[in-house]
């Protein structure tokens, strides 16, 4: 998916399949679509891409780098919002679209020669490094293949090769390369695993044809050969069947014989022992998609920072928001940190069955100064066993199954950064801190394979529905503090399927108060009682913006919004709604960017007045009415749910609010039942 325009009636979408660029468009009850004439993807280099919309031509062109590719009729439409990178599910669903989200670079985005600011960045990471366009699993149809020299891997020496796959056929060649007079070969052979290397082989037990992901691991070492087929399946020596010879040295994946998905291809050699192959780098030949396993509907997650949710991977821009560019100075956040803390705080990463269950590997940095808290946990599927990283009296604890958890005896609790690795590989689980190695932990019960971890990986507290009794000795809230440079298998993890209360990490001090760090999240707070809008009405609170547009505070009934409270392009605006319709009122207060607390009162006598520091307005007309059916109270912005009634803006607020009070009682943001986004209830930077 690289682009998204629609409303209710039509949409287009400019997407693209098997390296062509497609236009697709809904005309009526009818979807039609036309492509390039030729492939224009992957992109080796950057290329400029023009989505062109001519209404009184009525024609809508697609252009690379100057070059109209694609040439359709296009009907006008008044369109609020537009799509990049991705699409909301709901949208997905109502149209039935399953073009994966865009995995790339995108940079220069303009709308008529102005440079955009975008309402929302879900699953966007800033800067373009290599690493982020790496590309980890590929589908094959019959006659496709995949060619890469082997960049250092050998067949004469010890070596390892793991791959995960999944189809439905009997037959076809995983891999396959031939170095001098050596030859090697994984395929599937009535359904069956087979390895052949220098003139023996081995089979699997079992057949692995029905469409579920399996991982197999082969080894040699020295006179030994080994093969695992999801680490259980260990095989049987067989009688050599004859191996073809390939066309030079090449490593070869499909061969044009397999059909179906492969994933995570390792190879380990110096250099790349725990990186994953980047099947980009691969030529191409025959029916061959890249970067997708079709066979999935919509793209199941590797890791969530390579392959992100369809309906969480999107820059979405408001045609009608207006500015909300911020002209505010951010106080300065660590890099690849997250802070934690509070018992609903965490960081939730979708990582595959697959991965987590074949020898994982995670790494992680922290600084805190708490005694006890989780920083890290995986369940399993019947709830018996888990995997957690967590603090108690100051010390790091491994706990993996129901085993006893091994310990680090030295304290980490000293506010400075710790780095920890841990690891699960087969019977043995390693916990190593400051490049200090603990005493290993051995599962007592069985392998790791069988412990059949399952997504989500939490970073921080975890949700009360996921502990059973045997975890009953773990802690169930956070760590107070920050979490940085999470990876897995040492790829780096950038962006969490979900954020719940973890914002960025600041250096400095802090203060007390709650810091919104944009990006959808808001708070969900208690209203005082269900009469409190009524004559006599208060309301204030302190706030230090880091951005000049984003909603402050939202009150509201079951239905309908009664007070919206909000800043639009630095102007403190109040709207309310009564019986007699919609009235508001707003303040333009200049040096709202100064880096002070300003404060804001909303007061109702005869009429509603607004105040930000010691200036006033008065609402003329109608003032707000009372709610009669459940109050709801959000704070720095509100759920996606509202974005379909047209807020007067949609972007959530950036900075600080503090010392919140509703007709004289006190709102506590650290006791709110719900936080959503990277917000901290706790504390705000204090520069």
């Amino acid at each position: 998916m690289l682009f998204y325009i629609g409303n209710e009636e039509s949409y287009y979408t400019v997407i693209v399949e098997k390296g062509y660029i497609v236009l697709r468009w809904r005309e009526g009850n009818n979807v039609l679509e036309q492509k390039s004439a030729k492939k224009e993807f992957p992109l080796t280099q950057g290329k400029e891409l023009q989505v062109v919309l001519l209404g009184q031509a009525k024609k809508i062109l697609v252009r690379l780098t100057g070059q109209d590719v694609i040439t359709a009729k296009y009907t006008p439409e008044e369109y609020k919002s537009y799509y990049l990178g991705g699409l909301a599910s709901s949208l997905r669903e109502r149209y039935n679209i399953t073009a994966p989200p865009f995995k790339g670079c995108m940079s220069n985005i303009k709308l008529d020669s102005i440079v955009v600011t975008f309402e929302d960045e879900i699953g966007v990471g800033r800067g373009c490094s290599s690493d982020f366009l790496a590309i980890r699993e590929s589908t094959f149809a019959l006659g496709g293949s995949l060619s890469a020299p082997p960049r250092g891997f050998k067949l004469n020496a010890d070596m390892t090769i793991s791959l995960g796959f999944r189809t439905l056929q009997n037959g076809g060649v995983l891999l396959k390369n031939n170095q001098g007079d050596i030859g090697m070969e994984l395929s599937l052979v009535d359904g069956f695993v087979v390895f052949n290397l220098d003139k023996r082989a081995l089979k699997s037990n079992r057949m692995y044809k029905d469409g579920k992901w399996h991982y197999l691991t082969v080894k040699k070492r020295g006179s030994r050969l080994e093969m695992r087929v999801d680490e259980e399946d260990l095989g049987q020596v067989q009688p050599l069947s004859s191996l073809v010879t390939a066309n030079g040295p090449d490593v070869l994946l499909g061969k044009g014989t397999f059909q179906g998905c492969l994933t995570n291809l390792y190879m380990r050699r110096p250099g790349a022992l725990y990186k994953p192959e980047d099947l980009s780098a691969f030529s191409s030949s025959g029916d061959v998609s890249v970067g997708v396993c079709a066979a999935e509907h919509p793209p199941q997650l590797i890791v969530a920072s390579l392959y992100q949710d369809p309906g969480h991977s999107a820059w979405e821009t408001e045609l009608w928001q207006g500015d909300s560019t911020s002209r505010c100075s951010l106080p300065p956040a660590v890099n690849r940190a997250y802070h934690l803390g509070g018992p609903t705080s965490h960081l939730r990463y979708n990582i595959a069955p697959q991965v987590l269950n074949y020898r994982p590997h995670f790494s992680l940095a922290f600084r805190t100064r708490s005694a006890e808290g989780l920083l890290l946990f995986v369940g399993s599927k019947r709830g018996h066993w888990h995997m957690a990283l967590y603090i108690t009296k100051g010390r790091i604890k491994l706990s993996v199954g129901g085993n006893l958890p091994i310990t680090h005896m030295e304290m980490c609790n000293d506010g400075k950064w710790h780095t920890v690795m841990f690891s699960l590989e087969m019977n043995t689980f390693h916990l190593v801190v400051d490049q200090h190695r603990a005493m290993d932990g051995v599962l007592t019960h069985s392998n790791g394979s069988s412990l059949e971890l399952q997504p989500p990986v939490f970073l921080g507290s975890v949700p009360q529905y996921t502990y059973t009794e045997s975890q009953r000795l773990l802690p169930r809230e956070s760590v107070v503090g920050c979490i940085r440079n999470f990876k897995m298998n040492n790829q780096w993890i950038e962006e969490p399927s979900a954020n719940h209360g973890a914002p960025p990490c600041f250096n400095g001090n802090t203060e007390k108060g709650a810091y919104f760090s944009g990006k959808g999240g808001y708070v969900a707070l208690d209203c005082p009682n269900s009469n409190f809008m009524g004559v006599g009405f208060h309301l204030e609170f302190e706030v230090r913006p880091r951005n000049m547009t984003g909603i402050l505070l939202h009150i509201r009934d079951q239905h309908h919004p009664h007070l919206v409270l909000f800043m639009k392009n630095g102007e403190v605006v109040l709207k309310a709604r009564s019986t007699a319709g919609e009235s508001s009122v707003s303040v333009t207060q200049q040096g709202l960017c100064d880096g002070l607390f300003h404060r804001v009162t909303v007061s109702r006598k005869n009429t509603v007045q607004l105040t930000v520091d010691e200036k006033s307005e008065h609402m003329r007309g109608s003032s707000f009415s009372g709610i009669s059916s459940g109050c709801h109270l959000y704070a720095g912005g509100v759920p996606d749910t509202f974005l379909h009634h047209k807020p007067p803006v949609k972007a959530s607020f950036v900075g600080c609010i503090r010392n919140l009070r509703i007709n004289g009682k006190p709102i506590s943001f650290g006791k709110a039942p719900q936080v959503f986004g990277p917000v901290n209830t706790q504390e705000c930077p204090a520069s």
